[in-house]
């Protein structure tokens, strides 16, 4: 049998993963944050293990300095690469020296590949690397899991 998976209310959500809840709200009232788990007008949004180190990556990121809408693009880019590399640990976010051309968020396996090349300046579309920064999501989302299974515990669930 496979297990459902577990379901946080955003307040739970938000302090989990240690993001301004307004600041949050905001985003997706503008449609700035279009990865977040989608909601009927009125009812309390969802937010799975996967939704919140989104969310948790946002929060870093504004904490870093970004603005809350770059934030939130960078945040979605992770997102997607994230729930379809379920397996992989680390994530890069790359760009180019000029932070003028595309950027990619590549998943370690495919990241080490290539730093260990002849040619480690130069990556796929994006030429010479000038900027990169990484999250380690198996970290993030253990910790997150971990936060769950406590309040799970508070409350009484087997």
């Amino acid at each position: 049998m496979t297990e459902t998976p577990v379901k946080v209310r955003s307040k739970t959500a938000m302090e989990f993963a240690r993001v301004d809840r307004q600041r949050f709200n905001d985003m997706v009232a503008a449609g700035k944050f279009p990865c977040a788990p989608r909601t009927a007008r009125g009812q309390v949004r969802l937010f799975e293990v996967n939704d919140i180190v989104t969310l948790y990556i946002f929060g870093r990121l504004c904490d870093l300095g970004l603005t809350p809408p770059a934030a939130a693009h960078y945040a979605c880019r992770f997102d997607d690469k994230i729930k379809h590399n379920p397996e992989e640990k680390i994530f890069w976010y790359l760009r180019d020296r000029q932070l003028s051309g595309p950027a990619l968020v590549v998943p370690h396996s495919r990241y080490k590949d290539w730093a260990a090349s002849d040619s480690p300046h130069s990556f796929g579309p994006i030429g010479q690397v000038g900027f990169r920064f990484s999250f380690d999501v198996r970290a993030i989302r253990d910790e997150i899991i971990e936060a769950i299974e406590e309040m799970k515990s508070t409350i009484g669930y087997d």
